[in-house]
């Protein structure tokens, strides 16, 4: 026989019991709702930084950023046709890349569009060059003062007039990397039926290296195969009338 003080204690550890778990199962409820309210706004965030690029991505292929959908195209570059026809022939053109990214079954493939951008000009008063002296002032107006060795090219039209100046290498005090490949990019995207090598010795001395002999060579040959003459190589010394051209010493 139970004693009712035991009964009555009995009976109120069972509905403290039920609400502990009552209270568990709310708890366990609301975990669950945050958890599927944050995974629902990292989706839709997932979204909006996907659809952002998206929409960046064809602002750029557009030429345009988001906010300059509405203005103007900026200008172009001339084409091929307007350089090789002597128009608008300014020094420092350089090659640039641009790279224009479409999208297919999620995969990203690069789409390239080469083409020449102006960085600035270059003031001089005899556009067509006529002798080796007269290159060797042209790359010494550009190079200025530098204390490394630069490897620069200028672009001619076929009277020799100058379509523009591109850098193609700056090394160190004794040496700079070249290859046929980065001289002859420039000549061929702005369309030039022939080329002027030059660098600079910053020792002063314009006397030409083994290694400037046989580049020399190698760019000569490369012209020939792509049906751009390679005409001089200049090399500066110090001073302002100091220097050594390949052609002069007939080397070409």
């Amino acid at each position: 026989m139970s004693l009712p003080w035991l009964q009555e204690i009995l009976h109120g550890c069972e509905a403290n019991l039920a609400a502990r778990q009552q209270e568990a199962e709310r708890t366990l409820k609301q975990a669950e709702a945050e958890r599927q309210t944050q995974a629902q706004s990292l989706d839709e965030q997932i979204a909006a930084a996907v659809a952002a690029a998206m929409q960046a991505q064809t602002s750029r292929d557009n030429g345009h950023s988001p906010q300059q959908r509405t203005a103007a195209a900026p200008p172009q570059p001339p084409d091929a046709e307007g350089l090789a026809s002597g128009h608008d022939h300014d020094p420092s053109w350089c090659p640039k890349h641009e790279v224009t990214m479409r999208w297919h079954d999620g995969n990203a493939v690069p789409i390239y569009r080469v083409t020449l951008v102006r960085e600035s000009r270059l003031p001089h008063t005899q556009p067509q060059l006529r002798s080796s002296r007269d290159a060797a002032v042209l790359f010494r107006q550009y190079l200025g003062e530098v204390d490394r060795e630069h490897f620069r090219v200028a672009m001619l039209d076929q009277k020799h007039k100058v379509i523009g100046i591109n850098t193609v290498s700056m090394g160190s005090l004794t040496a700079s990397v070249v290859h046929p490949r980065e001289v002859m990019k420039p000549a061929i995207l702005s369309n030039a039926a022939a080329l002027l090598c030059c660098h600079n010795h910053p020792s002063g001395a314009p006397q030409p290296s083994q290694e400037d002999r046989v580049l020399t060579k190698r760019l000569v040959d490369a012209g020939q195969l792509l049906g751009i003459t390679v005409i001089d190589h200049i090399i500066l010394g110090d001073g302002g009338e100091t220097y050594y051209s390949f052609a002069d010493e007939q080397l070409l």
